[in-house]
């Protein structure tokens, strides 16, 4: 059975980052840093097919900006 696909990508990839410019907008006015993993959760949220959890996003986000720690 074929997937049913309710949003136009290229509509979807507009919109994702319209939010993420938003986003950066947003946190540059309340004088929050916008941090390489910020951005990863942001797109995560925006590029997921589900409502995710928490968990989900958490090791999505991880695969791509491993937690670094100060020595």
């Amino acid at each position: 059975m074929e997937e049913l696909r309710l949003l136009n990508p290229r509509w979807l990839a507009s919109y994702a980052a319209r939010r993420v410019a938003q986003f950066v907008e947003r946190c540059h006015e309340r004088g929050v840093s916008v941090t390489p993993q910020r951005l990863e959760v942001i797109r995560a949220l925006l590029t997921s097919e589900n409502h995710p959890r928490a968990e989900d996003i958490y090791v999505a986000v991880r695969g791509v900006c491993p937690l670094q720690t100060n020595p």
